[in-house]
């Protein structure tokens, strides 16, 4: 059985030791491209450095996959009879807070960044919004 573990958001010093512990029991670990920071401290921690993720079916069984919780998301949507760590729905949740954390801080660079953005209030954006909220919607496949 493959594992595909969550690593936190991708910060080094955010992998949740449970993480750590699951990849330590696996007989091989494998990762997507990482920041240097992440596989630094993996290879810190296991010894040795994830290895690079080959196509998933070829895995051998009691391999894990350790990636930063989206990616860890991605992955386990594609391989439906993998185990995940945390769970499916944790994994999940955590996947969405990452992607929420990565829009705040789009807006807090816009807001300190862009002229127009800062002086905007929330009366000045909302129309702004709409438009963008329209577009999207268009964007969508039916």
């Amino acid at each position: 059985m493959i594992t595909v573990v969550g690593l936190g958001p991708g910060e080094p010093d955010a992998v949740p030791a449970a993480a750590l512990r699951a990849l330590a029991e696996a007989s091989v670990v494998f990762s997507p491209s990482l920041p240097a920071a992440l596989e630094a401290a993996l290879t810190a921690v296991l010894g040795a450095a994830p290895q690079p993720l080959p196509p998933l079916a070829g895995l051998p069984p009691g391999a894990a996959i350790a990636a930063p919780d989206a990616e860890a998301h991605r992955l386990a949507r594609v391989m439906p009879d993998a185990l995940t760590f945390p769970d499916r729905e944790a994994l999940r949740a955590r996947a969405i807070g990452a992607q929420v954390a990565r829009l705040a801080a789009v807006g807090l660079e816009l807001r300190r960044e862009c002229p127009w953005d800062r002086e905007q209030t929330a009366a000045t954006i909302v129309p702004h919004t709409i438009e963008e909220a329209f577009e999207v919607a268009e964007a969508l496949p039916a």
